[in-house]
């Protein structure tokens, strides 16, 4: 869809709710970033080790 119409063949879709993920004033929202190579937008989720217990943790619960 988004190739037809606009030709973006890459999204990036992006939620930050709450204080701690930089979010002044609580509502619910998306950003869809179009994405080509070499952009040099710098958004990547970053697994640090000494989370993992508690991910784990969390994944067990739901």
């Amino acid at each position: 869809m988004y190739n037809d119409k606009l030709g973006i063949k890459n999204v990036q879709i992006i939620n930050s709710s709450g204080p701690e993920a930089q979010q002044d004033v609580f509502h619910f929202h998306f950003h869809v970033v179009p994405r080509t190579l070499g952009d040099n937008q710098d958004i990547k989720w970053t697994t640090h080790k000494e989370w993992r217990e508690k991910f784990d943790d969390l994944l067990a619960k739901i």
